[in-house]
């Protein structure tokens, strides 16, 4: 009979082997498993191709044919599950347990959200053209995407578009804004100017003569880049910018509307800056300053007043600091810890004060026959943050 004989070598390798079996085991014992099930919100048919991934992880899904996913190998505690569809809306689980050795069902009902290529395109073609039918990308807002309009129609753009960066030039109370889209074309800023081109109706304008009401805009077209160069030739080389304007035509037969909108608020310094309390210099327990003074080549300390000290500043006597010893005695600081005597003042607060605005729109259409119209008119007053600035104002009727 055959006898084998296991060494030292072969034991460690048995036992090493044993030990993975069992850290294993342990690992699965502390893992959970999340299922679930991907449908629409408007009619519950599954959603086929939806990631689901579970936040803080790299653990993910994809849901199949029947909506369903199944994630596994999930350690135990408390996550936030998010799921990602095309054309539906992204939807959040938050604060969901995965127990270990157990399964975490859920389930998720997506909105849908259209395409846009559907959508009627007016800029650089001959007439309304679908968006998948053009060769270039337009990005679109309509009206109802503005629902709260800003005092300059092409703010309304701000956030609402991407690579689009509006900013104000200039500081003054009713300047217009810069328009960038997709950053500066050309750095030759006297030759050549990196606006867009603005297109108002069909009629080509420059920046300072978009002076329209925000309420008359049925929509906005931007058309970034080379393609505006195509469009429109070299001066929409920065891009282009087309607003089409409200009509009566949406107005019934024989029907007139009026429609009246008023608007205020203020204006003020975004963030101001902390005025100091205290101070690092020596003081006596009466309040006044320790200054020094030089006399006959010697340093000499002398109490000045809180109401003499910047007469003494201007003669060249010079405040001490009182420093702070460290522990060891080889360090000074001048910690500012010592408060300002009597009344301190906020000299930017009282230079800064915040001015009001308001804005008066009125908005007539009627609609007869073949004939339609829209008539506006628009009054806004804006002050400044300084008193002696006062502000701009100014009617424009449409």
């Amino acid at each position: 009979m055959r006898r084998f004989a296991f060494s030292e070598w072969s034991r460690s390798v048995v036992l090493a082997a044993l030990s993975l079996l069992l850290a294993a085991s342990s690992a699965l014992a502390q893992t959970g498993r999340v299922d679930g099930r991907v449908t629409s919100e408007l009619d519950g048919a599954p959603i086929l191709g939806a990631r689901i991934r579970i936040v803080g992880t790299t653990l993910t899904g994809i849901s199949d044919p029947n909506g369903s996913f199944s994630i596994a190998d999930v350690p135990a505690g408390t996550y936030s599950i998010r799921v990602v569809a095309v054309e539906y809306r992204s939807r959040t689980a938050t604060n969901q347990t995965v127990v270990a050795g157990e399964t975490l069902t859920l389930s998720f009902a997506l909105s849908a959200v259209p395409f846009s290529l559907e959508e009627i395109v007016v800029t650089g073609v001959a007439e309304e053209t679908q968006a998948a039918k053009l060769p270039f990308v337009v990005e679109r807002l309509s009206g109802e995407d503005i629902p709260v309009a800003g005092i300059n129609a092409v703010e309304s753009i701000r956030g609402k578009m991407p690579g689009v960066r509006i900013v104000r030039a200039q500081g003054t109370p009713g300047s217009p804004v810069s328009v960038q889209l997709r950053g500066a074309a050309s750095i030759n800023v006297e030759g050549r100017s990196n606006e867009p081109l603005y297109v108002v109706d069909g009629v080509i304008l420059t920046a300072s003569m978009v002076d329209i009401d925000a309420l008359d805009i049925n929509s906005i077209e931007v058309v970034k880049g080379a393609a505006g160069a195509a469009l429109y030739g070299a001066r929409a080389a920065s891009g282009v910018i087309s607003i089409r304007t409200n009509r009566g035509r949406s107005m019934l037969e024989g029907q007139t509307g009026f429609t009246f909108r008023t608007e205020v608020g203020a204006n003020q310094v975004e963030r101001k800056i902390p005025q100091s309390q205290s101070h690092w210099y020596q003081m006596d327990a009466n309040g006044n300053w320790i200054m020094t003074r030089r006399i006959a080549g010697v340093d000499v300390d002398t109490l000045v007043s809180p109401n003499d000290r910047a007469r003494a500043t201007r003669l060249g006597w010079r405040t001490k600091i009182d420093y702070v010893t460290d522990s060891l005695g080889t360090a000074l600081y001048a910690i500012a810890d010592n408060p300002f005597p009597g009344v301190t003042y906020d000299n930017l607060d009282r230079f800064f004060n915040p001015g009001t605005f308001y804005t008066n729109t009125g908005t007539l259409t009627h609609r007869a026959g073949n004939t339609n119209f829209l008539a506006s008119f628009n009054e806004t007053k804006e002050g400044g943050v300084i008193d002696v600035s006062k502000g701009t104002g100014g009617a424009v009727a449409g």
